[in-house]
């Protein structure tokens, strides 16, 4: 079985005892497409690693996370911030690191695992599944707070 498909069998729980429909995609007309959308419209890109380099100084290496898939997640962060994000799987320590959509796009692959968990949005064991919902939920709750002063600001 696909590291994906383990990955989704794994965290699919979690979101659909949050209530939100998480729905598999596969789209070939469109390469980079996340691999999972929410009932939210939040999307997220799956990716797992056997384990974090030996080296400390070492670059963390996805060949699997491609530059359409790293195009799709920064634009739309752009356009509609809070709807993006990568959740990658390092299988030998356990952890689950979630990524903002801007940043997966810069960091995740490029950077050494130290890089990667100073700039995950949370750090999860696979036992915290079930917390992932509320980190998304208030994702979008302070970007919306952030919006609303901005507006509030302009106003006075």
């Amino acid at each position: 079985m696909k590291s994906e498909s383990l990955m989704w069998r794994k965290v699919r729980p979690a979101l659909v005892a949050a209530r939100l429909d998480p729905v598999r995609v596969e789209n070939p007309i469109h390469p980079g497409t996340p691999d999972v959308n929410l009932a939210t419209g939040t999307w997220i890109e799956l990716k797992c690693i056997e384990r974090w380099p030996v080296r400390d100084a070492t670059k963390v290496r996805i060949s699997h996370y491609t530059p359409q898939q790293r195009v799709w997640l920064y634009r739309r962060w752009r356009y509609a911030p809070g709807t993006t994000f990568l959740l990658l799987e390092v299988r030998s320590v356990g952890e689950w690191l979630i990524f903002d959509g801007d940043v997966a796009a810069k960091i995740v692959g490029r950077a050494t695992a130290a890089d990667h968990r100073e700039s995950a949005r949370a750090v999860l064991a696979e036992r915290d599944l079930s917390g992932l919902p509320k980190i998304l939920a208030e994702v979008g709750t302070t970007l919306l707070r952030r919006a609303e002063s901005k507006s509030e600001t302009r106003r006075a």
